[in-house]
């Protein structure tokens, strides 16, 4: 449960960091529907490796990992690395700032 808390958490904030515009804008911005294909492409796999690196340390701690471990090597590196794919996205076209 303390795991699972601590997971929601994390995007929550990872989610807080993306919707605020943390982004840097591209010289070709894409059209929104380009924008969110690649979007919807990044956010699977960075799920996809999350949840592979979070099997793995269940597996290797037996079925239960710290809370810790879940957060520290299974959600937030797949989660910044994520972030760092979204940024690199820029701004879809029509949305930048004015």
């Amino acid at each position: 449960m303390q795991s699972k808390l601590a997971l929601i958490l994390v995007v929550a904030a990872v989610a807080a960091l993306v919707a605020s515009g943390c982004g840097g804008s591209s010289p070709d911005p894409l059209s929104r529907a380009a924008f969110a294909k690649q979007a919807n492409t990044i956010c699977l796999s960075g799920a996809e490796k999350r949840e592979s690196t979070m099997a793995k340390l269940t597996k290797e701690a037996g079925g239960e990992p710290q809370a810790s471990a879940l957060v520290d090597e299974g959600a937030v590196p797949a989660l910044s690395e994520m972030v760092e794919e979204l940024d690199g996205l820029g701004v879809p076209e029509g949305d930048e700032k004015k």
